[in-house]
């Protein structure tokens, strides 16, 4: 991910304090490809790594040391599997524990038997623009799957949902 794109990711994870557990990057596998997963509670975004982070697959990333990335980041700075490693080596050298488990959150994947349908709902519009400028992309493509059920995005560059609004 360019600088740009891990402000977004930052915007996505979460900053509350009473929910710990939220408050860092996951590395996770997503059909079989490695991705570094953020939340807040109402939207979520997987963004694909390389390859080289599959060895990585459950290790968790603090949030200070992502903003310590991005701040130190100039315009040609990538955050890579090396850059994760790094990161999780300055975590430990803190001292930084995760709190409890991270969510399961693919079980809020729709179920590709889901039939989307033609409804209306409200959701955040602000959302949607995070993951565009974190995949770095001029729209999205959004699947729906019902109206309580969480709006898909799925690029070459991250896995988004968004949770639907209420009313």
């Amino acid at each position: 991910m360019n600088r740009k794109q891990v402000y977004n990711f930052l915007k996505v994870m979460m900053k509350d304090k009473s929910r710990a557990g939220l408050e860092v990057a996951y590395v996770d596998d997503l059909y079989g490809k490695p991705v570094l997963v953020a939340t807040d509670g109402y939207i979520l975004t997987a963004v694909y790594l390389g390859e080289e982070a599959k060895d990585y697959v459950g290790k968790r990333i603090s949030r200070e040391a992502i903003e310590k990335w991005y701040k130190l980041a100039d315009g040609k700075s990538r955050l890579t599997a090396e850059s994760l490693q790094d990161l999780m080596e300055d975590d430990a050298h803190n001292g930084w524990q995760p709190v409890g488990e991270y969510p399961k959150w693919q079980q809020l994947i729709p179920s590709t038997d889901s039939a989307m349908q033609d409804m209306s709902m409200a959701f955040n519009a602000d959302f949607v623009k995070v993951v565009q400028d974190l995949n770095n992309s001029q729209g999205v493509h959004i699947k729906l799957y019902g109206k309580l059920a969480p709006m898909v995005i799925d690029d070459e560059v991250s896995f988004s949902l968004i949770m639907p609004m209420k009313g």
